[in-house]
């Protein structure tokens, strides 16, 4: 397992090529910014017909998701004031953790619409990371990742 994520790490990690040179300079910021262009244009005008069969809510949610960690590996703190000022007085009395567990029900134990889908997984981004511990893996996966590949970080 150590030798994958090595061989990742050494990936994400390598020189821009040809590739990387002819897009120019894509920061953390700009990939969150595509992101959500492309999770809102689903949204709202549906995904092209081939895959639109294949696209469910789980999958908005992790996209979502991603997207706030990109947005925290940028340092916009914007989405993360405006996500934990709404849940500040749950938070007052059940902890990071306890609404980082009660995000996850929500979101696992119901099928959801598209836009809810979206919005708890990209609420689960910030409150995930702001919560610490075993559930920041994911927020600090993607940051790690942000922060190594050159012009990508904040």
């Amino acid at each position: 397992m150590s030798e994958i994520l090595n061989t990742a790490v050494q990936l994400a990690a390598a020189p821009p090529t040809s590739v990387g040179t002819g897009l120019g300079v894509i920061t953390a910021a700009g990939l969150a910014g595509v992101g959500t262009i492309g999770q809102i244009a689903v949204l709202k005008n549906g995904a092209n017909p081939k895959i639109a069969g294949k696209l469910k809510w789980e999958h908005l949610a992790l996209a979502g998701y991603i997207n706030a960690s990109l947005y925290g590996a940028a340092g916009w703190e914007g989405p993360h004031d405006a996500i934990t000022s709404a849940t500040g007085p749950i938070a007052a009395s059940w902890g990071p953790g306890g609404v980082a567990l009660g995000i996850t029900a929500i979101l696992w134990l119901r099928t959801h619409g598209k836009w809810r889908a979206s919005i708890l997984g990209f609420s689960a981004g910030v409150l995930y990371a702001t919560a610490g511990g075993w559930w920041s893996i994911g927020s600090m996966a993607v940051t790690y990742v942000a922060n190594m590949v050159p012009g990508l970080g904040k």
